[in-house]
């Protein structure tokens, strides 16, 4: 990882179905217990939604 990885943690956007998709010098679709278990180990999960979705 960067050091701005490990400063802020990484992005990723949930796709459905248990996947997360991410670029890591490439796109990819992993699972999102494999996405926690890769970047989550020195930052806490989080999520947010853009402002005019209705949740």
């Amino acid at each position: 990882g960067s050091t701005a990885g490990l400063t802020y943690g990484h992005v990723g956007i949930y796709i459905g179905d248990g996947k997360v998709m991410d670029n890591i010098g490439r796109i990819r679709v992993t699972t999102l217990d494999n996405w926690i278990a890769s970047f989550c180990k020195h930052h806490p999960v989080g999520f947010g939604f853009p402002p005019n979705v209705k949740k």
